[in-house]
């Protein structure tokens, strides 16, 4: 486990399935909140932000609501467990505008910048 391995705490991401799609992985947002509750008790372990993709191939408007749903869950995951999450990795070489419009703090950036 990274807990008992680090000899000081790591910079984490959570990844959260707000889509619930099979083929992605990621904490389910319905149980975002007893996933905290367990990872906030690991000291070597810190959770900086939630990440998640969006499902492909889906409108402009669909995928940003997507990542406007993940933005929404961190910031009441801030509230309910009084802490900052300050980082939102969203957005890949398809969907990055969206993901920044949606206040995305990370873009995965690939195929895209060969392409430029």
């Amino acid at each position: 486990m990274i807990d008992e391995k680090r000899e000081k705490p790591l910079d984490c991401f959570i990844e959260v399935s707000i889509n619930l799609e099979e083929n992605k992985n990621g904490v389910s947002y319905k149980e975002i909140n007893p996933f905290m509750e367990e990872v906030l008790k690991f000291k070597n372990i810190n959770v900086i932000g939630f990440m998640m993709m969006a499902i492909k191939n889906d409108t402009y408007d669909d995928i940003l609501k997507q990542f406007k749903a993940l933005k929404y869950l961190k910031e009441r995951v801030e509230k309910d467990f009084n802490i900052k999450l300050p980082y939102l990795s969203m957005g890949m070489s398809d969907d990055y505008k969206e993901a920044i419009e949606a206040g995305s703090t990370h873009v995965r950036l690939g195929r895209i910048l060969w392409n430029l």
